[in-house]
C-alpha cells in the first residue's frame, strides 16, 4: 500500500513540474504580431475624430442613421475595397437615400439604399430599408464622378458651413470619402455648385435623380 502511495505521489508530483514547466513558457512565450486593419488604425486615431464632429454626433451618425440603411462606418468598408464614398441624401419630404460608390483594384461597382419614410420628421418618420441594389461601373462612370469631386475640392471643404442655415423644406446632403488612407466627410443644406454636381451625378447613375429634382438647382 505504501508503494502505491509513492507512485501516485511521485507520477502527480512529475505532473505538476510539467504542468508548471509548460506555463512558464507559455507565458513567457513572445505572441505572433496580428496585423492591425488599416480602418482600425484611423479609427483608433483621431483622424475620424473629425476637429468639427463631437463624439454625439459621431455615435449618432453610426448607430442611428447608418443602421437606418444596415451601412457601416465608411472605414470598416475600407478594408475591403481601395477607394469608396458615401452620399446619403436626407430630403424634408421624400425619402432619404444613400449611394455608395468604391473601386476595388480595376473594378467598380455601385449600391444604392433607400428607405420608405421621409427625412424631414424625425427618425420616427425616416422609415426602414426598402430599396436596395449594387451593380457594378463601368471606369468611364467612375472617372468622371472622380472628377467632379476634384473641381468640387471635396478634400479641402471643412466638414460644415457655420453660414448654412437650415430650411424647412430643404435636404441634408452628406458626402463621405477614402481615398490613400485619408478620411473625410461634408455634412451641407446648401452644397457648392460643384459638389451639387458629384452627388447629382451619384443620384444619376442610381437611376434616382428624377426623384429628387426638386431639391437641388436644375442647372
Amino acid at each position: 500500500m505504501k508503494k502505491i502511495s509513492l507512485r501516485f505521489f511521485l507520477a502527480l508530483l512529475t505532473f505538476a513540474i510539467g504542468l508548471s514547466f509548460t506555463s512558464f513558457l507559455l507565458l513567457n512565450q513572445k505572441l505572433p504580431d496580428v496585423p492591425i486593419p488599416e480602418s482600425q488604425k484611423l479609427r483608433n486615431s483621431n483622424f475620424i475624430a473629425h476637429s468639427q464632429i463631437s463624439k454625439a454626433q459621431q455615435k449618432y451618425w453610426e448607430e442611428v442613421l447608418l443602421s437606418r440603411f444596415n451601412e457601416s462606418p465608411l472605414l470598416v468598408l475600407a478594408d475591403s475595397s481601395d477607394e469608396l464614398y458615401r452620399f446619403m441624401l436626407i430630403p424634408t419630404f421624400d425619402a432619404p437615400v444613400v449611394v455608395r460608390i468604391w473601386r476595388s483594384k480595376n473594378e467598380y461597382f455601385l449600391t444604392t439604399k433607400k428607405t420608405n419614410g421621409e427625412g424631414g420628421f424625425g427618425m420616427k418618420k425616416f422609415g426602414k430599408l426598402s430599396y436596395e441594389k449594387t451593380r457594378p461601373l463601368t471606369e468611364e462612370e467612375w472617372n468622371r464622378f472622380f472628377n467632379l469631386l476634384n473641381e468640387a475640392m471635396f478634400w479641402d471643404i471643412p466638414y460644415s458651413d457655420k453660414s448654412d442655415d437650415p430650411v424647412r423644406d430643404g435636404a441634408s446632403w452628406i458626402i463621405e470619402g477614402y481615398s490613400n488612407k485619408n478620411y473625410h466627410i461634408i455634412d451641407r443644406i446648401t452644397p457648392s455648385k460643384e459638389l451639387t454636381k458629384a452627388c447629382v451625378y451619384l443620384l444619376n447613375l442610381s437611376g434616382l435623380e428624377a426623384n429628387y429634382k426638386g431639391y437641388y438647382p436644375s442647372n
